[in-house]
């Protein structure tokens, strides 16, 4: 969903809106690779787990139940309900969508765009929600090809978070940058320039801690600066 003229804007804020899939272990910026192993450990290890929790408790109905519940009757009711129950969580697990908590990733980020909206009253500010942003650039692909050549695109990803704020991409003001204390890196990054929160590694990698994913709030302090930057 775009808000405003793509094809006047000199400038994009975007960020997904899509729920991102339930993983092991720290979320990766920038390794889709590395993001999808994990993504698909947990799907295997719930699936698995999810079979065998089925396989039981058809065991436990054939041997102490199936005999003794009447067709109609509250008893086979209730099972055939359990049934249904267990193949729906079966299927949400097969998806990877186990009970996320999704305030730290998509949630801070869809916030902070909607509060510059309500800000905006530049025509050459446009806003877009981009869909599957949690499984790949599809949506980003789309958006380039449909704004000018020369428009700033920047992207926003779990900017709620309790982690520093960064920033990667050649077209950032340096100055407000350093005013707000977001630390910068020029580093090429295509045609895009990312402003996320992550504890950057030894190895120069960028992950969100578990414990931050899972936090119950927002760094307001982090949307402050998010609003300022682009306000």
């Amino acid at each position: 969903m775009y808000v405003g003229d793509l094809t006047k804007a000199k400038r994009i804020i975007c960020t997904y809106y899509d729920t991102p899939p339930e993983h092991f272990g720290d979320y990766h910026f920038f390794d889709r690779q590395e993001q999808g192993r994990k993504t698909n450990q947990f799907i295997l290890t719930a699936s698995a787990v999810m079979i065998l929790l089925g396989l039981l408790g058809t065991w436990l109905y054939i041997h102490f139940a199936s005999g003794r519940f009447p067709l109609l009757s509250w008893q086979t009711a209730l099972f055939a309900s359990g049934v249904g129950i267990y193949f729906l969580l079966l299927n949400r697990v097969s998806r990877g969508a186990g009970f996320q908590q999704n305030l730290t990733r998509n949630t801070s980020s869809i916030l902070a765009l909607l509060s510059l909206i309500s800000q905006n009253s530049q025509t050459t500010t446009a806003f877009a929600f981009l869909d599957e942003g949690s499984y790949g650039e599809r949506g980003l692909e789309v958006l380039r090809d449909s704004v000018r050549p020369n428009a700033k695109i920047y992207y926003l990803d779990s900017i709620g978070a309790d982690a520093p704020i960064r920033a990667i991409g050649k077209q950032f003001n340096e100055g407000q940058l350093q005013q707000l204390s977001i630390e910068h890196s020029s580093e090429a990054m295509g045609s895009i320039n990312y402003l996320f929160c992550a504890e950057k590694q030894q190895d120069q990698t960028y992950v969100l801690p578990k414990k931050q994913l899972k936090q119950k709030e927002l760094n307001s302090r982090n949307m402050q600066k998010v609003l300022a930057l682009f306000g």
